[in-house]
């Protein structure tokens, strides 16, 4: 979510660090099925809108953040990682279709893209 993204990235910029890391983003690991079941709670009108079908694609999802977790806490205040850290997949659902609800409302979204 960009938004923990966001939040890596400035932690990273405001750590007393001595010298180059490399450090696995975790995230929240879920399945299509769980998304989906959330995103019908969340966003009851888009339960028409979406499915799944077929096989799911394997990828490396139980990578260790805890490396830069500890790093992100030890940054000092007010730049130190504030819980919840990831955001609850809940919560990123509901901000980003607030977000698509501003932009629809203000007539900021368009589908040219989709074509």
């Amino acid at each position: 979510y960009v938004r923990d993204i966001a939040r890596i990235f400035i932690g990273c910029t405001r750590a007393k660090l001595t010298s180059a890391y490399a450090f696995n983003v975790r995230g929240v690991v879920t399945t299509a099925e769980e998304f989906v079941e959330i995103l019908k709670k969340t966003l009851p009108e888009a339960a028409d809108l979406i499915s799944i079908d077929g096989p799911s694609i394997p990828i490396m999802a139980e990578t260790d953040e805890s490396a830069l977790t500890a790093l992100l806490r030890s940054v000092p205040s007010p730049h130190t990682l504030k819980d919840p850290f990831p955001m609850p997949l809940e919560e990123c659902i509901r901000e980003t279709a607030d977000m698509f609800k501003t932009l629809a409302q203000e007539g900021r979204l368009h589908d040219r893209d989709l074509q």
